[in-house]
């Protein structure tokens, strides 16, 4: 019931679960067969569509929503090119996942600047949809950084496991983040449908 009322974290929601199949998943192949690309080749072009809903989904303005639709068809097109002509399934989708990144970091900037532009009253942290965008933001930022020196370690043989730990604990905030929108959404909505009552 609740699920069906939080219509602009909907697809958040339905991310979480995708996620969270995926990630089970990619530890099972990756255990019994070596290569979990598969997976992410897979996995990454459904959580940027549904991304690309939630921006489209939350953004007021026509040509800010149009500017998302076409970004997600132009990645979702690249990404099956990717997948089957440039890196194959069996490598790492990265040229897929650094256009990603720069996509999400995008579109968050334009729904957080359009959040902190918006005239109101309400706290805007108390706003699942503004955790949301943060969330997104934070992840995508430290990600990017994250791959861009993951290459340079790699490179100079310089050991990984800092970099590695730090990347943990971004997606620990980045997950905190979105159950928390999750809850203060079903909150928000428990509390209005008291007082109709």
């Amino acid at each position: 019931m609740q699920f069906k009322r939080a219509q602009n974290i909907r697809t958040i929601i339905i991310l979480l679960g995708l996620t969270f199949s995926s990630e089970i998943t990619s530890l099972f192949i990756a255990k019994y067969y070596r290569n979990n690309s598969p997976v992410y080749h897979l996995f990454n072009p459904l959580q940027f569509i549904l991304l690309g809903y939630f921006f489209y989904q939350n953004l007021d303005k026509i040509v800010l929503k149009r500017i998302v639709l076409y970004s997600c068809l132009a990645g979702i097109c690249f990404s099956v090119y990717s997948s089957l002509f440039i890196q194959g399934l069996m490598v790492f989708p990265s040229l897929f996942i650094n256009i990603e990144t720069i996509m999400l970091i995008f579109w968050a900037s334009l729904l957080f600047i359009r959040i902190l532009d918006a005239p109101s009253d309400e706290n805007i942290f108390r706003k699942p949809v503004f955790i949301i965008t943060i969330g997104v933001l934070w992840f995508n930022l430290f990600s990017f950084i994250f791959f861009l020196l993951h290459d340079y370690i790699r490179v100079h043989n310089i050991s990984p496991s800092s970099i590695i730990i730090l990347h943990y604990f971004s997606n620990i905030i980045y997950y905190s983040m979105l159950l928390t929108a999750m809850l203060l959404s079903f909150m928000q909505l428990r509390n209005e449908r008291r007082i109709k009552y």
